[in-house]
């Protein structure tokens, strides 16, 4: 059977175990994408988006018209389980010690003739083995009816692991030039020229209009590569690597120039962000590479450090609950704190003359982290967050956070919108306070504090004596019984109840209170989410703001109303008119 479903670091995947046709070649992409912007002048700047190769291998597989059956309803799966296939092109003898190509911690060995299999075996226990990439299918498998009973099948593999689990390069050191050994086939080769300028008709005249004419004038050119052992096969790759992909440029011949002198040789880099090897066997491969003139400017750096970012939520519960991520490829410590890689992004920042309006958005995928808690966007439109979800983002260069950190966008996060599994959330700055009223006193009769906030209660003192604490027996919709208590009817009316811990705690406005023969029942404003029977609760009555609350808990100098303003407004006296002339 070609397809087995395996148990790998404790995940389920596919595995794909079939001969593959070497007459249609195995084609590996070696990504290391980059960003690239270039300026009018040609002035380049380039970053690399992450460090460690990423491979998409395709290849054709021989089996057999019986297997067809079990392969067609194996792959339903394959929408959900990753799956793994052998690097084809590493496929050596177990009991070798020849080096491969790539490095990865899971190594398969294989008996083709009996289809028997072992994953992460010390001892040798087939003849075969080869390293497993482990990733998901980017395209639906083509199949496609052969003689004899045999069926090609054609799939694509797009490596989707963690980063601990990453095919790794069995590098060789190459210097800081094209290595030497690596003679391009120039009879395939092309050349052309890449500039921006763009002419278009403006008018009736014969003269076109001309726009980009002081950009850069570039030579790309294309080159077929024969590597016919490992060993160069090793050498290009690394190079690649270690020219971080598009990101820094290097000296190498011009088209069909073989002499050694500066005059044959120019500044190029790589074109492209991937490099395709096409396989005709193990350890032999050919590559068409595209490369683009990058000339040098002086005292400007072209080729960059890599920017990655930071995310610190934090849930401003009474017991703070955090959650740090990155959405680099691997983990990253920064002021002690480790940050995970998890799946998300932000947006553009936004400016304008209104600074509450300066939003970004926030974009995370389904995930659970190393805590095994979901995404915290997932905690506001699952749950409901009972209090701000501050977020603080940090931008660094991923080789050195804490000498490059720097606070990218700071603020909460608002609305919160889910399309499938991916969660959007608006984000506002300076934490919502903008919206804040201000001036925060209004001319009325009552109070302009909040109860027990910072003004009205700066010791904490009446907070202190007023909480009372129970244990919760039941809930049923919006009423919350606590056992042992006898406060009168009414009493918490217009008050606070807090229970739950960390992503648990609920926060609810108390409608009214009343005593029950066990003790007493808060109606609550809306149904908690959760059970918390047996858990202790929190809570405070409310003050009316009238002067006469605050003298009685003895805080008349924290007062902050006008008990003597006039119902009515002496400024604006009333007048009227008999508007009825007639006569009786």
């Amino acid at each position: 059977m070609s397809l087995h479903t395996i148990t790998l670091n404790g995940e389920s995947l596919l595995l794909f175990l079939a001969p593959v046709d070497w007459a249609e070649g195995v084609a590996i992409t070696h990504r290391l994408d980059a960003e690239v912007e270039e300026g009018l002048t040609g002035l380049e700047s380039r970053r690399p988006r992450y460090g460690a190769l990423r491979l998409e291998m395709t290849f054709t597989a021989l089996v057999t018209g019986a297997d067809v059956g079990t392969l067609r309803e194996g792959l339903r799966s394959a929408a959900r389980l990753r799956v793994a296939v052998p690097l084809w092109p590493d496929l050596l003898e177990a009991g070798t010690v020849a080096a491969g190509i790539y490095t990865v911690p899971n190594v398969l060995q294989w008996n083709m003739d009996t289809g028997a299999f072992a994953v992460n075996k010390a001892a040798v226990l087939h003849p075969l083995r080869a390293p497993l990439l482990v990733g998901r299918l980017s395209d639906e498998p083509e199949m496609e009816v052969l003689g004899g009973g045999l069926v090609a099948v054609t799939m694509k593999v797009v490596e989707d692991s963690p980063y601990d689990e990453r095919i790794g390069l069995n590098a060789v050191d190459v210097g800081d030039d094209w290595p030497t050994d690596l003679q391009p086939d120039w009879k395939k080769n092309a050349v052309a020229i890449q500039h921006r300028a763009e002419a278009s008709q403006v008018g009736e005249g014969r003269e076109r209009h001309v726009e980009g004419v002081e950009s850069l004038v570039r030579m790309t050119q294309q080159a077929n590569f024969v590597l016919p052992d490992a060993a160069r096969i090793r050498r290009l790759l690394s190079f690649y690597r270690a020219r971080r992909g598009r990101a820094e440029s290097f000296v190498m011949p011009f088209c069909l120039q073989d002499g050694t002198t500066a005059i044959h040789h120019g500044r190029f880099r790589f074109a492209k962000d991937g490099l395709k090897l096409t396989y005709s066997a193990p350890g032999v491969a050919e590559a068409a590479v595209s490369f683009v003139e990058a000339p040098d400017f002086v005292g400007e750096t072209q080729a960059r450090a890599a920017v990655c970012y930071l995310f610190e939520f934090i849930y401003e519960v009474p017991s703070p609950v955090i959650y740090r991520y990155t959405n680099y490829e691997k983990p990253l410590v920064y002021a002690g704190h480790t940050y995970e890689p998890q799946k998300i992004e932000h947006g553009n920042r936004k400016q304008s003359t209104n600074p509450a309006k300066d939003e970004l958005t926030v974009t995370c995928g389904e995930f659970t982290d190393s805590l095994g808690r979901r995404n915290p966007l997932w905690q506001r439109v699952g749950h409901g967050l009972e209090r701000r979800l501050l977020l603080t983002v940090y931008a660094c260069n991923p080789a050195a956070p804490n000498d490059s950190a720097s606070v990218y966008w700071r603020g909460s996060c608002g609305e919160v919108t889910p399309t499938g599994r991916l969660w959007k959330a608006k984000c506002v700055p300076y934490a919502g306070r903008l919206d804040s009223m201000a001036p925060a006193t209004i001319l009325k009769s009552g109070c302009n504090n909040f109860f027990c906030d910072r003004v009205c209660d700066p010791a904490g003192t009446i907070r202190a004596a007023l909480t009372t604490t129970g244990t919760v027996s039941g809930a049923s919709g919006t009423v919350l019984k606590i056992a042992s208590l006898n406060h009168p009817d009414g009493y918490f009316a217009g008050g606070w109840v807090e229970v739950g811990e960390g992503d648990a705690h609920e926060f609810r406005a108390i409608q009214t209170s009343r005593k029950t023969t066990t003790g007493i029942e808060l109606i609550l404003q809306r149904p908690l989410l959760r059970s918390h029977t047996g858990e202790t609760a929190t809570f405070l009555p409310d003050c009316d703001g009238q002067p006469s609350r605050c003298k009685a808990y003895g805080n008349y100098a924290r007062f902050r109303g006008f008990p003597f303003i006039p119902a009515d407004n002496p400024t604006l006296p009333d007048s009227s008119v008999d508007m009825d002339y007639s006569k009786k």
